[in-house]
């Protein structure tokens, strides 16, 4: 199947028949910036289910945008949003108990939960932590807004950035 018939934007089939009508590199710039803007959204809805209380855990919490540089899905661009994910913050300090409490690195265990847990050494019970479904929920409440910003401001980045081809082409053209 060529590249340009694949799906660029999977589950908006609206946005995806634009896509291919445009090709694939202006279809990619048109969609960067409209899937970062909604990665953003993403991220920041994950963020509110976060309590206050933990400061470290909505400091993980991040997006990215990315146009892939190899393998199948070479000049894809690829967009996220969760726990981990994004620029990555300075190195955590130690805790005051010599831990360094839930940062990006094992921000999974505030999601997903832990079994209880004992230190191999001493065999001392270091307890378990409940799981915290926030990307989930934050999906599950907040998706389909997203998906609708992703159809409303797909079109219009397209023509933008179908003009601007259109005006370079015109410049080499002279």
């Amino acid at each position: 199947m060529p590249r340009t018939q694949q799906p660029i934007l999977t589950g908006v089939e609206e946005c995806d028949a634009m896509l291919r009508e445009v090709g694939t590199k202006i279809g990619n710039r048109a969609a960067r910036g409209v899937l970062a803007r909604a990665a953003g959204m993403a991220a920041k809805k994950i963020k509110a289910k976060v309590p206050s209380s933990l400061k470290s855990v909505r400091r993980s919490i991040g997006s990215s945008v990315k146009k892939q540089g190899s393998g199948a899905d070479r000049g894809i661009v690829k967009a996220k949003a969760g726990a981990g994910v994004g620029k990555k913050n300075k190195k955590p300090e130690g805790g005051t108990k010599g831990g360094l409490g839930i940062e990006a690195a094992n921000v999974h265990w505030y999601i997903l939960g832990t079994k209880d847990r004992k230190q191999k050494t001493s065999g001392r019970d270091t307890g378990k932590m409940p799981e915290h479904p926030i990307v989930q929920e934050a999906m599950a409440s907040g998706g389909g807004e997203i998906v609708g910003f992703i159809k409303r401001e797909m079109r219009p980045a397209i023509e933008r950035e179908v003009e601007k081809a259109a005006k370079r082409l015109l410049k080499r053209r002279r």
